[in-house]
């Protein structure tokens, strides 16, 4: 088994184990594959089966398996990216993106933080658009139009989630109540979060390509 690939089986085999329901193992192995990403970033560049490595850095946040605030952002990011990348290689892609509207809710304040930094949205305290605040409340719009992106997908398949149908619902009446800006429809604001998406997923793999910043 070459070393390109090895992270990869793992994360296979983490799935195979949660599947199962044989937590203590599945976890085992997302471990072993959390070390490896930290420890030789260089093995992330080579992932054939995007989907899956994405879906086992999902599973991550389900297992506990670290509380360190690094780990858990570098897990969100890569959950992330992968995700994306998955959805835009296969065709069949409605539980990617599933997957991907339940990582946007569940790991709020991780893809936030990327996304400051994706899209460099620094805080100026002398600015009042740029304070803290109005950077937070753009974060959360960005962030709306992400998941109205998703939920808002010919593929997606969420019907039997009733927690995603409110929330499409509770979008709807923002968009008519032109919240996100006057005038935007709602497809302008699947428009923006396409390419607020495309924006942190080349961030993220700019990150992954230079090795920096991912232990």
């Amino acid at each position: 088994m070459d070393i390109e690939t090895s992270i990869e089986k793992l994360a296979i085999t983490a799935i195979q184990f949660d599947r199962a329901n044989q937590l203590a193992e599945a976890r085992q192995y997302s471990l072993k594959v959390l070390s490896a990403a930290k420890t030789n970033p260089k093995l992330l560049r080579n992932i054939k089966e995007s989907g899956l490595f994405g879906k086992c850095f999902l599973l991550m946040f389900e297992q506990g398996v670290s509380d360190d605030q690094n780990d858990l952002q570098l897990i969100s990011e890569l959950s992330y990216f992968f995700l994306s990348k998955g959805i835009e290689e296969h065709l069949i892609k409605s539980q990617l993106i599933l997957d991907r509207i339940i990582l946007l809710f569940n790991s709020e304040d991780f893809i936030k933080d990327t996304m400051k930094r994706a899209l460099n949205m620094n805080v100026n305290i002398l600015s009042r658009l740029e304070s803290p605040q109005m950077i937070n409340h753009k974060l959360n719009d960005y962030l709306d139009m992400m998941r109205i992106a998703d939920l808002e997908d010919e593929n997606a398949i969420y019907g039997n989630i009733d927690f995603l149908k409110a929330k499409k619902r509770d979008y709807d009446k923002l968009i008519a109540q032109q919240y996100y800006g006057k005038g935007k429809t709602k497809d302008d604001i699947i428009s923006l979060g396409r390419d607020i998406h495309e924006k942190i997923s080349g961030y993220i793999q700019n990150h992954i390509e230079s090795g920096l910043n991912l232990k």
